[in-house]
Order: structure tokens, then C-alpha cells, then sequence
């Protein structure tokens, strides 16, 4: 992510809906180019199926657009709410899971989370009652970016 989570929290104070497309974004063959031109199509008929609303439904195609220059596999992240395009991540690589386009009543992160884990710092305490030690972890690192020890 160009940023740390925690400048989305903001987010998950407003009020849905909110349109999430977790998505394939490569532009790298002939046939590929093809469908790239009717992603953005498709993506706005799944989210016109579950309700979207018109204003959503234009935001979210306008950011599907193809993305040209970038070698394939990537990925692209969007997440509108009342018709403004709140993220539009392109992501190197092939998508980490399935598919996702959807609305629904939170903004939900967790595609981006999972596609970009480096960024997920996480706190395991090991406690006992003569000693403890704290280590802060990002998802995406083998070892701990931090190890604080506790006597008694």
C-alpha cells in the first residue's frame, strides 16, 4: 500500500454502502487488451446487480479503466463510497485470493490486507509470572521488527 492502514480508519466511521473490486488489472497480451476493455463493464454490472447506486456505479468504472505501462500480473483495489473513489490501489502481482467485487454496509480491506502484508503490524506477548517478552511483527517480515523484555 502507498501507506500505513491506519490512514484508513477514517473510513469505518461513515456510513455505507461501499463498493469493493478486488481485481485482475493486466494489460500484457492482445487478448488480455480485449478484456481489459470490458472489465470495467463487468465490474459495474456485478456491483449494478447488488444495488449500487448510480453514483458508485459510475465512480467504481471510471477507476477500472486499463492501467497501461505496468508489467503484468497486477492487480487493482477500489473502494468507492457515495460516488467517490476513496482507494484505487495498483498492486504488483497476481490477486492473493479470489475475486471480489461487492457492496456492502463496511469498507472491507481485507483483499488489500492480505495482498499487501508487509504492511500489517501485529503485537505477540509471550507472559509469564517471572518474565515477558513483547514482539512487534509485520505480516509480511520473517522476524520480529522489535523485541522488548519484561522482568517480574
Amino acid at each position: 500500500m502507498t501507506g500505513s492502514l491506519k490512514e484508513y480508519s477514517d473510513l469505518y466511521r461513515l456510513p455505507g454502502p461501499w463498493c469493493t473490486a478486488y481485481v485482475d488489472a493486466g494489460t500484457g497480451t492482445v487478448d488480455t487488451l480485449e478484456a481489459a476493455d470490458v472489465r470495467p463493464g463487468n465490474t459495474r454490472a456485478a456491483l449494478e446487480a447488488q444495488g449500487a447506486s448510480p453514483a458508485d456505479l459510475d465512480a467504481v468504472e471510471e477507476a477500472r479503466q486499463p492501467e497501461t505501462g505496468l508489467p503484468s500480473p497486477v492487480s487493482r483495489f477500489v473502494l468507492v463510497h457515495q460516488g467517490k473513489v476513496e482507494l484505487n490501489e495498483v498492486l504488483p502481482g497476481d490477486r492473493v485470493g479470489a475475486e471480489r467485487i461487492s457492496v456492502d454496509p463496511i469498507p472491507d480491506l481485507l483483499q488489500l490486507v492480505k495482498h499487501r502484508p508487509e504492511d500489517f503490524p501485529y503485537i505477540v506477548a509471550e507472559v509469564s509470572r517471572e518474565h515477558g517478552e513483547i514482539r512487534l511483527h509485520y505480516a509480511g517480515a520473517g522476524s520480529a521488527a522489535s523485541i522488548e523484555e519484561v522482568q517480574g
